[in-house]
């Protein structure tokens, strides 16, 4: 049964979900553990690869953007589309406003909590429909 952590952005404007969505990425990379990330749109996609070049001086972090005709072995994958064809993936981060049919391929489910009130409702509904299906769920405050 997949474990679910909602990460809830309190102090920050809602774009600053794509700057800590950047750092889980960091994080997850240098755990050595492949994810997929699920976006609105193919704008959503775009933005956030782009961001993944420039955010850190520092640091690289690779990734690709997947979409309905191609797809690569790299850990870290982003798309939109619905049924991705992807290889079993560990971690999915959910940055689309609805659950995508296909979570359950995943151990483990990424929610971040932007501070923005439309977007905390549709939060609040993956919170319950997780809930209803008895995963194990942990809420993160990030001030």
């Amino acid at each position: 049964m997949p474990k679910v952590d909602f990460y809830i952005l309190e102090n920050m404007p809602a774009a600053g979900r794509w700057h800590f969505a950047c750092r889980l990425l960091e994080k997850i990379h240098h755990q050595k553990q492949q994810i997929y990330v699920h976006t609105e749109n193919e704008q959503d996609g775009n933005n956030l690869d782009q961001l993944l070049w420039s955010f850190s001086d520092t640091s690289f972090i690779p990734h690709c953007l997947i979409n309905q005709y191609s797809s690569t072995l790299a850990a870290i994958q982003i798309g939109h589309i619905e049924n991705p064809d992807i290889p079993h993936q560990e971690i999915l981060l959910n940055l689309h406003t609805t659950i995508p049919n296909w979570h359950k391929n995943f151990t483990r489910i990424l929610e971040i909590v932007p501070n923005d009130d439309i977007l905390k409702q549709h939060m609040r509904a993956h919170y319950k429909h997780y809930a209803q299906l008895g995963y194990d769920l942990s809420v993160h405050k990030i001030s």
